[in-house]
């Protein structure tokens, strides 16, 4: 029920209320007077319906079909209950009209509203979105950010090839772990950098070490034709068993091949593999691309690095070492002799003549001299002596781990090596020979300059007594 009907029973039953307090006024049967005033809790619905008008004419209709159909019992019904219940038609006849149009009103209001709420929720939604955007965005910084540190921390550390792979497998380890939280016992990796014409594997993860060492040179060319000239990743997520037998190297369901390029030049591989499917997904593979380029641009870097050091440290004619150098490694060598008890021998040999040989022959001759016996050297010490071009026709052997005899009887090698050559320069043989002079430490010297002052002396006397041999420090 409506308000306003509510309003006119309730005034309705008041008004019954008064016929049966004052029924001598009114009349001696209420109910009557009940069913007349309740009539006009009619007129909210007939305006609904109707228009003005016409609620109006039917208010009116009813009313006097009311009043003709109550005249024969006008005897019971009071004439008072008439003119109220005329008076409520009209009232509610107005306050219909009123309610009607308040509630008109109120609908716009309430669409207007349901609107506004519709495009309220529309604007949550989009801000929903949007923070997820922000914190989808702001992870992608944070990842963007975390590489960024992972490739400044790899430029800023010691630019040596060893350092550096080292470096970069630590790095890739932590965004592995960290950035993309995979578990490191699921992956398997290793690097291969580029030396000459080969691409050993410098560094790994999660192999058997002898394994790689063992198959390193096969497994290095599946991998290289796996990428061939192709600059892109490689990422198989899903190898069949047969596949995994027919190639030894593709031994894991999971494998990610990153090639790395500087300059268009392939420096380096590196490779993933790992016995869970779709290991990787398309985001931690974007980063991998994003890592790759610095790791190949570092890699240049200590390539030219390297090159540059050896330049400086290797002399350009003969490929030994230059005379700085020498000092150097004599010097470490001989702290690392006084920290661990150890010997260390020095020979030092001059080529006899060698001014009267660049002034017969020319100095083209004697660079080809120079070259030939900077090779007779080497081919007669071992990996661990360090061999190095002294001055102009001056040449120095350090010899860790050896007494004087030893570098005696190598340096007694070395003379009849080089009187036993056949030197040739452009059909003209040349007779060559060199005089030695060996010290060791601690027996003959303590000190860098002491330990050559004594070489240098034994070989001078050698020059004295004849030249072509070899004499020890006294």
């Amino acid at each position: 029920m409506k308000k306003s009907q509510i309003i006119i029973l309730a005034l309705s039953l008041s008004l019954y209320s008064l016929t049966i307090v004052f029924n001598k006024l009114l009349i001696k049967d209420p109910n009557y007077n009940l069913f007349i005033l309740s009539l006009p809790i009619l007129m909210p619905e007939i305006r609904k319906t109707f228009s003005k008008i016409g609620a109006l004419a039917l208010s009116f209709i009813l009313f006097s079909a009311t009043l003709l159909l109550a005249l024969p019992f006008f005897d019971v019904i009071s004439p008072m209950v008439f003119i109220v219940t005329f008076f409520l038609f009209i009232i509610l006849y107005f306050y219909s009209d009123f309610f009607t149009f308040y509630i008109k009103k109120a609908g716009q209001k309430e669409i207007v509203l349901q609107q506004k709420m519709h495009d309220l929720k529309i604007m949550k939604d989009e801000l929903a979105n949007l923070e997820k955007i922000n914190l989808d965005m702001e992870k992608e910084i944070k990842e963007i950010t975390s590489l960024y540190s992972a490739v400044k921390e790899m430029g800023s550390k010691s630019l040596t090839m060893a350092d550096s792979i080292i470096n970069i497998m630590e790095i890739i380890k932590k965004i592995v772990k960290y950035n993309f939280k995979i578990n490191l016992e699921d992956l398997s990796f290793f690097i291969m950098v580029k030396n000459g014409t080969n691409f050993p594997i410098q560094q790994s993860y999660g192999y058997d070490e002898k394994y790689l060492k063992n198959n390193e040179k096969r497994i290095a060319e599946a991998i290289l034709k796996k990428i061939s000239d192709r600059s892109d990743i490689i990422y198989n997520n899903k190898i069949g068993e047969n596949e995994r037998n027919q190639n030894e190297v593709v031994f894991n369901k999971s494998m990610l091949y990153i090639p790395l390029h500087a300059e268009n030049k392939l420096v380096g591989v590196l490779f993933f593999s790992s016995n869970i499917e779709n290991v990787f997904n398309e985001k931690q593979i974007e980063s991998m691309k994003i890592l790759a380029n610095p790791i190949a641009i570092l890699m240049e870097k200590v390539f030219l690095y390297e090159e540059i050091t050896m330049i400086s440290k290797i002399d350009s004619l003969t490929g030994l070492y230059v005379h700085r150098e020498f000092q150097e490694r004599l010097e470490n060598e001989l702290k690392r002799c006084a920290r661990y008890q150890k010997e260390l021998a020095l020979i030092i040999g001059d080529i006899d003549f060698f001014k009267k040989m660049n002034d017969y022959y020319g100095h083209l001759a004697g660079d080809y001299v120079l070259k030939t016996i900077a090779l007779i050297l080497k081919n007669n010490t071992d990996a661990v002596d360090s061999v190095a071009r002294y001055g102009g026709e001056e040449f120095v052997i350090i010899l860790p781990d050896s007494d004087k005899k030893k570098a005696f009887q190598k340096a007694e090698t070395i003379r009849k090596s080089i009187e036993n050559y056949e030197f040739t320069y452009k059909g003209t043989k040349m007779g060559v020979t060199m005089s030695f002079g060996v010290a060791a430490y601690p027996g003959d010297a303590t000190t860098r300059r002491a330990i050559i002052d004594k070489a240098d002396k034994a070989l001078y006397k050698a020059k004295e007594t004849g030249r072509n041999k070899v004499m020890r420090s006294e």
